[in-house]
């Protein structure tokens, strides 16, 4: 018999990542995905819903301060 219960299993649910977007690319909100980038930090999160929030409060940030960072959500395995 296999276990499919999601407490079992090793793999996290959703990464929170925030990468260096390139200086000539504009997002057009606060939730777009900057085009292959590089990795800074990346964090296993269990609820869409909390990364969702913490996106978009880094990336308003990110856009007030002129910061080269960006945050994504992305599911284990994907690829920006």
């Amino acid at each position: 018999m296999k276990v499919q219960n999601r407490i079992f299993r090793n793999q996290p649910d959703y990464l929170f990542v925030i990468v260096r977007r390139s200086p000539d690319w504009k997002p057009n909100s606060l939730d777009a995905t900057p085009p292959a980038t590089e990795r800074v930090s990346v964090t296993q999160v269990a609820s869409y819903g909390e990364a969702y929030d913490d996106l978009i409060r880094c990336n308003r940030l990110a856009l007030r301060m002129a910061k080269p960072y960006w945050a994504v959500i992305e599911t284990p395995g994907a690829t920006l």
